[in-house]
């Protein structure tokens, strides 16, 4: 974290529209893939609140569909921070601290994956009931072509200097796109993993929500439970997703041609393919994500995330029989020793 002064803040236009009680301490938060900003911000009475500044040119839509997504969260009972004010490029919200499920013990954490399973669930039900929390958005095909897009430039095209067959990257990208447009869709946080959930007292406070959307029924309990920042024990990913299937598969048809894999435990087997195929779209998009935060925005911490993600690929080629694709992701393997 960094020091500044509000001083500062104000005069790049972040506190246009909010009136702020006197603050002691205004600290930037570091460790976000994102093009927003976070400040934590600390009364004279020691009290916080955290505020999120938008780029200017994203202000105005950023600023509403964050207000929009609370509400449906609110609707939905989910917690999520509060919201103190709304300015013009900012938001001042209630500080969810440090703590997330990322620093947590396993077995404490086992209560709280649990929980989390359950904060899925609800957001499934919401979905149902509410609609869409953003009317038009969803992770369908096109919506996956662009981030397999992203992971070419951002990732082999500048980060890994081409390595391997491109080729077959495309056509593995095609093939994982069409059949994973295919599935079920349900109502998702679209980054439900472990930086996201605060521990805050005895339940999780849910961040990162803003681009609630439609996307394939296992988005999210892959986003939590092949997580790229930290590692989920068998036996939790069970449990939750047990609690997840409660009244029964949530799909039905295996594809014949892929494998079927033998993991996670807790699945039947078209759940368990319909997991794998999520886990090695989401996977691949990571490497895109972590790509660009190195390659482009300079954040070379997120190299630390692409051994594990790459791990998630390998084994999720594997498991599908889609081995042969392996020759077009060639630059991994400086990560896999």
């Amino acid at each position: 974290m960094s020091e500044l002064s509000c001083e500062q803040l104000e005069a790049e236009g972040a506190l246009r529209g909010l009136r702020l009680p006197p603050i002691a301490r205004t600290t930037q938060m570091q460790g976000h893939a994102s093009t927003r900003r976070f400040y934590r911000l600390t009364t004279p009475g020691n009290t916080t609140a955290v505020l999120v500044t938008y780029p200017v040119e994203l202000a105005a839509e950023g600023v509403e569909r964050y207000v929009r997504t609370t509400e449906w969260c609110r609707r939905a009972d989910i917690a999520v921070p509060r919201i103190y004010q709304v300015g013009e490029r900012s938001i001042l919200v209630q500080d969810g601290g440090d703590r997330l499920l990322d620093s947590i013990p396993a077995e404490a954490g086992r209560r709280l994956y649990d929980q989390a399973g359950e904060i899925m669930a609800r957001v499934w039900r919401a979905g149902r009931r509410h609609g869409a929390a953003n009317e038009g958005w969803a992770l369908d095909r096109a919506r996956f072509e662009f981030e397999f897009g992203y992971l070419e430039s951002h990732a082999f095209g500048t980060w890994l200097e081409n390595a391997g067959d491109a080729r077959l990257r495309a056509e593995l990208y095609v093939a994982v796109a069409s059949r994973l447009a295919e599935l079920p869709t349900v109502m998702c946080h679209r980054d439900f993993h472990s930086r996201n959930l605060a521990v805050h007292g005895e339940r999780l406070l849910v961040v990162g929500y803003q681009d609630l959307m439609w996307g394939p029924v296992f988005y999210d309990p892959v986003s939590l439970l092949l997580d790229n920042y930290v590692d989920v024990a068998d036996e939790i990913t069970a449990s939750v997703l047990r609690g997840l299937v409660a009244d029964g598969p949530l799909h039905n048809t295996v594809d014949s041609s892929l494998a079927v894999p033998d993991w996670p435990l807790g699945l039947g087997s078209a759940d368990r393919q319909a997991f794998v195929l999520t886990a090695l779209q989401r996977s691949l998009k990571a490497l895109g994500t972590f790509g660009y935060q190195v390659a482009v925005a300079g954040n070379d911490g997120f190299a630390a995330y692409v051994p594990r993600t790459c791990r998630h690929i390998d084994r999720c080629l594997a498991s599908l029989g889609l081995e042969q694709f392996r020759p077009g992701l060639a630059a991994l393997d400086r990560f896999m020793a």
